[in-house]
């Protein structure tokens, strides 16, 4: 096989799969994608990961949230990506994360676009949960994990950094078609965090008439509360105090709330 057939045939490809593939020693195979990249047949993304200018690529790149998978093996899509893939991103981010055992420190710069890999909840590691909510959207004619709705929205209030923000996660959960709650409080409880019960709660009961939240369900999610009082984003000043939920929230956080 080519360099050009096989860049025309993998929107990424490492360095180990061209070899592989194209059955060529290190040698060799160095040389031939080195013109490959002169050609710009392919593309250095960073070291020992390529990208395709060629086949089906030749006018359009390849989606950035095909990329991780060709990172990690064990890659999942998440946080902000995975309400993209979703289309319930509410803003433009041009931060891609993925979950993985081994992320790694490596940042990768693809277009307007940084990726980086992120370690797995060690609660889901200790508990051999690390697929809980997982699931598989096809993009471009391949399959890629992604955090299902349920997931992604209590990992987005673990890390709102990787979400874009307080604003912005409540803003996209208001595009949610729905929400499978005995999944959303089984996730819960693997998490085993408390603020975690107190922003969640305060986010369903925003959307309550939205996702049917019911009386019995808010019950069950203030059990998971501590006396400990949880913030929806950095200690500063500005915030109000939400009782029911033992959290604060900034002030403007019921404009956020989509009709």
């Amino acid at each position: 096989m080519t360099t050009k057939e096989l860049a025309e045939k993998n929107p990424f490809f490492t360095w180990e799969q061209f070899r592989q593939e194209a059955g060529v020693k290190e040698t060799t195979g160095y040389a031939r994608l080195q013109a490959a990249v002169n050609s710009n047949y392919v593309e250095r993304l960073s070291k020992g990961i390529y990208v395709s200018h060629v086949g089906p690529w030749m006018e359009r790149p390849p989606s950035v949230f095909l990329l991780p998978a060709y990172l990690s093996d064990d890659a999942v899509l998440g946080f902000h990506s995975a309400l993209d893939v979703f289309g319930h991103g509410h803003s433009q981010f041009f931060h891609v994360n993925y979950f993985s055992l081994k992320p790694g420190r490596k940042r990768i710069k693809y277009g307007n676009y940084t990726v980086k890999g992120v370690s797995l909840p060690v609660a889901l590691i200790r508990r051999h949960a690390t697929d809980f909510g997982v699931v598989e959207r096809t993009i471009e004619g391949q399959q890629v994990k992604i955090t299902g709705r349920e997931r992604t929205l209590v990992d987005c209030l673990d890390r709102l950094d990787l979400a874009g923000g307080p604003e912005e996660i409540i803003r996209s959960v208001g595009a949610f078609p729905y929400i499978k709650y005995d999944l959303l409080l089984e996730y819960l409880h693997l998490r085993k965090k408390a603020p975690l019960f107190s922003k969640t709660g305060f986010v369903l009961d925003s959307y309550r008439e939205l996702f049917n939240f019911s009386k019995s369900q808010e019950q069950q999610l203030k059990e998971g509360l501590s006396d400990t009082v949880a913030y929806l984003g950095p200690r500063r000043s500005g915030y109000r105090y939400i009782s029911k939920w033992r959290l604060m929230v900034p002030q403007d956080a019921e404009k956020w709330i989509e009709a």
